[in-house]
């Protein structure tokens, strides 16, 4: 394989060439586009491709700038809204020697001494966040691994930017957004299902397109949550 760089309208853009037929195009993040290509690929030609797709790029980038700035302003005080599975929720202290999170009543319950840090409750709760979202995901992950025979070697949990999972196609491992726990169980299903696809087929062409729809019909609706 062969890679190189363009600058397209102040975006870098990476290029790298593969036998392949058609031409790929993904966001790595709100300042950089990937595109894979066959080998051949004049520069006009991606030049043209980006053209086509240019505001498909820019609603991508106002996506991942929405979810980069949407929880990074909490304070974890009283009363406060937190989403937990495609809802919000109040935020209610109680001064308690423990350090624990109940979800109770329609409420995320945040039990702590009364003089904890900022810093200390956002660990308290993205602790579990991670606990709820592992429980999520290994029964979404057992239940599509009946119906797919498709097995996975390592399953990872990291927040990220821009993507709410990926698969190394190659070592067989799983990545799982960590900010995904505030969105709908249903999507944090697809997405799973949509990970363990690329266990077989590495790029989003028909025949990855095919498994969705062979074991998630409605996976296109379900994608638009996002």
């Amino acid at each position: 394989m062969v890679s190189k760089e363009i600058q397209f309208q102040n975006i870098k853009v990476k290029i790298t060439y593969k036998k392949i037929k058609n031409t790929i195009l993904k966001i790595k993040n709100i300042h950089e586009v990937e595109i894979s290509c066959h080998k051949k690929t004049s520069d006009d030609t991606i030049l043209k491709f980006l053209l086509q797709k240019n505001d498909w790029i820019k609603e991508s980038f106002t996506k991942i700038s929405k979810k980069v700035n949407l929880h990074d302003k909490y304070k974890y005080c009283e009363g406060e809204m937190h989403f937990y599975l495609g809802k919000k929720y109040p935020l209610i202290i109680k001064d308690s020697k423990e350090y624990k999170v109940l979800f109770e009543n329609e409420n995320i319950i945040l039990q702590i001494p009364e003089a904890t840090s900022l810093g200390a409750r956002q660990r308290l709760l993205n602790s579990w966040y991670q606990e709820k979202l592992s429980e999520i995901c290994e029964s979404s992950f057992r239940k599509w691994e009946e119906k797919t025979n498709l097995l996975k070697n390592k399953l990872i949990y990291e927040k990220m930017k821009g993507k709410w999972g990926y698969c190394n196609f190659i070592s067989k491992t799983i990545c799982i957004n960590t900010e995904i726990i505030k969105k709908e169980l249903d999507f944090i299903d697809y997405v799973v299902l949509h990970e363990m696809c690329h266990l077989q087929v590495p790029n989003h062409g028909i025949r990855f397109k095919t498994l969705l729809n062979t074991y998630l019909p409605n996976w296109k609706k379900i994608q638009k949550v996002d």
